[in-house]
């Protein structure tokens, strides 16, 4: 489908009264084959004007965007409308804006449900758009409301259902923010082009108040296209494997395995050396205890990826080996293989009946059966998936590492293909003695 000017049955630009040169500017910017309706001005609710709920504990501004938007819709509904493009007056269409849309409108499953034009994709660590084809992603949260469109009366009636109930609405409140929470757990129609077609201009905040520069925030096809440039090390060992021993011996000794680790308990005084937020990202794949798989393979691919290609970025003088470690990568070798681009492998390994009965010592929090099945089929799928897909695979038994953790030192440094200073060396060694 075209665009057309009877494709949305109402457009908006929502604007406080007294912004009159912002207005000015939006129409101003509009492009000259603008496909749609002319958008119809909506004065914005001033929220410094009104008092606000006791529980309401944002700025005023956010409460009178959420209210802005909740009439909006709620007009919407009043006057019979079965589709809605809602935009906010720092809305700015992006170059060689009509030809993108229609690209991305005629690459769309279906013309109903939730379209977003414009936003800022959030909680990329935990999920990422996902490709439905060439011109049509399906986003995992999205930030900004300066614009989107609702088509579909049965869809505009869930959003407005959702925005009237606040029961859900958690800490700082921000209609974006709740939104987004609703994206990601929605089965409803949810769609966005692989860049935005609309991007935010520079100006004074009616949230925050402060003076923002225009933005132009990555679209799902930037966000995945995720670079690795850097040798990759995964440690794969079930719970209680030893799998938190050797993450430890490579941190001490200098590879890098992350940042911002669990801290250490009664269970594991040494700590854990797994980053905090790949951890979050292995349980959002795969739910304890049973361990059933809720993302799939492709999007799981992606999120590994993107989680290797930020550490890059984001520590480029590091050393030239990074990795990370949790015991339900075991289920994830497959993934990891394509994801980090062929990494070594370094697998704990443990007598099964010592794990299972150190997991009960510790008052793990599974169900005695779930331990007893889920333990050994982790390590199963780990070796059979590693069989057939890698050759670099190091192997280091929790006893070994204990009792000799210089020659385990000297089999790492070897198998990576890394020089260990005598100091990293001695510190990684001191690391198991302690």
């Amino acid at each position: 489908m075209n665009l057309n000017h009877e494709y949305y049955d109402k457009v908006v630009v929502i604007s406080l009264p007294d912004r009159k040169e912002r207005l000015d500017e939006f129409f101003a910017k509009l492009p000259s084959d603008w496909p749609w309706k002319r958008p119809e001005p909506i004065r914005a609710v001033n929220g410094l004007a009104l008092s606000r709920p006791k529980w309401w504990n944002s700025s005023p501004g956010a409460w009178g965007c959420y209210r802005s938007h909740l009439r909006v819709i709620e007009d919407a509904l009043t006057e019979g409308l079965h589709s809605i493009l809602i935009l906010e007056d720092d809305a700015r269409c992006a170059p060689e804006f009509n030809d993108r849309a229609n690209a991305f409108y005629r690459s769309l499953p279906t013309h109903e449900g939730i379209q977003y034009l414009g936003g800022q994709h959030l909680k990329t660590r935990l999920g990422l758009p996902v490709r439905l084809n060439e011109n049509c992603f399906r986003p995992f949260n999205v930030n900004r409301t300066h614009a989107y469109a609702i088509r579909g009366r049965s869809h505009m009636e869930l959003i407005y259902d959702y925005l009237a109930d606040l029961r859900e609405w958690k800490g700082k409140h921000h209609i974006d923010h709740y939104y987004g929470l609703l994206h990601e757990v929605t089965t409803r129609p949810l769609f966005c082009p692989g860049q935005w077609l609309f991007h935010q201009a520079a100006g004074n905040s009616d949230i925050t108040d402060d003076l923002l520069e225009e933005s132009k925030f990555p679209g799902a096809e930037t966000l995945l296209e995720s670079q690795i440039d850097r040798k990759t090390v995964a440690v794969v060992g079930t719970y209680r494997s030893g799998s938190s021993l050797v993450a430890g011996m490579l941190h001490q000794a200098g590879i890098d395995m992350g940042a911002k680790f669990r801290s250490p308990d009664k269970s594991n005084p040494r700590g854990y050396f797994e980053a905090e937020e790949l951890a979050d990202l292995c349980r959002r794949i795969v739910v304890e205890p049973w361990l059933y798989r809720q993302v799939p393979y492709e999007e799981t691919k992606a999120l590994l990826r993107r989680w290797a290609s930020d550490r890059c970025l984001a520590f480029k003088d590091e050393p030239p080996v990074f990795g990370g470690k949790h015991p339900l990568m075991c289920l994830l070798v497959h993934e990891l293989v394509e994801a980090w681009e062929n990494p070594y492998f370094i697998c704990t390994d443990r007598p099964m009946e010592d794990t299972i009965a150190s997991l009960k010592r510790t008052g793990w929090p599974w169900p005695s059966e779930s331990i007893e099945r889920m333990i050994p089929m982790m390590t199963e799928m780990r070796d059979t998936v590693l069989r057939q897909a890698s050759n670099q695979v190091l192997r280091v038994s929790l006893d070994r590492a204990r009792s000799s953790p210089s020659m385990v030192m000297a089999e790492v440094s070897e198998f990576l293909g890394v020089t260990l200073s005598a100091e990293s060396n001695r510190t990684a060694i001191e690391h198991v003695k302690t």
